[in-house]
């Protein structure tokens, strides 16, 4: 058997299931002839044994979002022609002319046939209203990071507290997944810091830690998770970093 990696604190991990250790062999192979790519280089400097395991595990995680992005792609071809063919006045996701008040409307109309309460649905009517007032009637296409540092701005000068911006950049954010527009601003739009300056989101501890990886290890089918737990906990997620 293939010793499990561990972290820093010593607490090791569970032992790799069978398609990690069937990836393991030829993960190395690949990595002899290709060269090392994102994943691989940042598991360049953590200990042999720990690097073995997280090496075979990229496999897997590779595999697994490969697979998953041309279900996606596929799902992308059969929606074109739906897209075009739609009727009844509910607006395209990816059209570029889509403007933010319509887009509100279509997304407040969809909600209401799934909502469980109305008060949810008047809960984010309340926050597009201010987010309509303050960001106006632009395209989609056209709200940037800096649209969105702007209404956060605005809001603070109108005394709203961090936790009251968030949900309404929250319920925009809402918005711009229903027409696929989220995705290109994710990584640069940050919310604000909430309760008293504690930063939203925090280290695991090594019990939590050690509780994932015994979670994500007892159902073959979370076989991705796994990996993708043991590269994070050996490469992004210790409680220095």
């Amino acid at each position: 058997m293939i010793a499990a990696c561990e972290d820093a604190a010593g607490t090791p991990c569970p032992p790799l299931t069978a398609s990690c250790r069937l990836h393991q062999e030829a993960g190395a192979s690949s990595r002899r002839e290709n060269g090392h790519g994102t994943l691989e280089s940042a598991v360049d400097g953590i200990g042999p044994t720990s690097r073995s395991t997280a090496y075979s595990c990229v496999a897997v995680v590779r595999r697994r979002f490969k697979t998953r992005d041309n279900e996606l792609a596929g799902g992308d071809a059969t929606r074109k022609g739906s897209d075009s063919g739609r009727h009844g006045g509910e607006l395209a996701p990816r059209d570029p002319s889509v403007k933010l008040f319509g887009a509100v409307a279509d997304y407040l109309k969809a909600k209401e046939a799934t909502a469980n309460s109305k008060r949810t649905i008047e809960f984010d009517r309340e926050r597009l209203e201010i987010v309509k007032r303050l960001v106006g009637d632009v395209k989609l296409t056209a709200i940037t990071r800096k649209t969105i540092e702007g209404l956060q701005a605005k809001r603070r000068l109108e005394g709203a507290g961090n936790r009251t911006i968030n949900m309404d950049v929250g319920a925009l954010r809402q918005v711009l997944r229903r027409f696929k527009q989220w995705r290109r601003l994710e990584d640069d739009v940050k919310m604000l810091t909430e309760a008293g300056g504690v930063p939203v989101g925090r280290a695991l501890t090594v019990e939590e830690q050690k509780r994932l990886f015994e979670a994500a290890a007892s159902n073959p089918e979370w076989e991705h998770v796994y990996c993708a737990a043991v590269l994070a906990a050996n490469t992004s997620m210790r409680a220095w970093r």
